[in-house]
């Protein structure tokens, strides 16, 4: 599921409670490009939801912040629920924003996820590969 919201949370509310009342509290899958608030990502990790980490982790914070908010949920989060992407062929990362995207800029967010997980690069690249390959049955 890609939501996209507007800053204010509404998108991932509504698209989480019709998640919720549709399926329960075990939805099998992703919230692709996941770019919500910390409980926009409590909320999709207790529905089950994986969250798909892309370019946008890479981004410095915004005006008047002093992180980018999806380095708290990569930090925080159990790394047996992400995934990365690259949502090509847009969102580029960092060094590579204003270029097309690519499943080898993979790469570049997995460096990114383990310097803010403090985490080497082998295992989040293992871990992530397991997580996909559990999530969408590709053993």
């Amino acid at each position: 599921m890609h939501v996209r919201d507007n800053g204010g949370g509404e998108a991932y509310a509504d698209a989480l409670t019709i998640l919720h009342r549709e399926f329960g509290t075990q939805v099998p899958g992703v919230m692709h490009c996941f770019g919500g608030s910390l409980t926009d990502a409590k909320r999709c990790l207790e529905l089950g939801l994986h969250l798909g980490i892309g370019g946008i982790v890479t981004f410095p914070p915004r005006k008047g912040q002093t992180d980018n908010p999806l380095a708290e949920i990569v930090r925080l989060a159990p790394l047996d629920r992400l995934l990365l992407e690259t949502d090509a062929p847009y969102i580029s990362p960092i060094p590579k924003r204003g270029e097309r995207n690519e499943p080898s800029n993979l790469l570049i967010i997995a460096q990114k996820m383990a310097e803010i997980r403090g985490d080497n690069l082998e295992n989040i690249l293992r871990e992530t590969t397991n997580n996909a390959v559990r999530l969408f049955s590709l053993a």
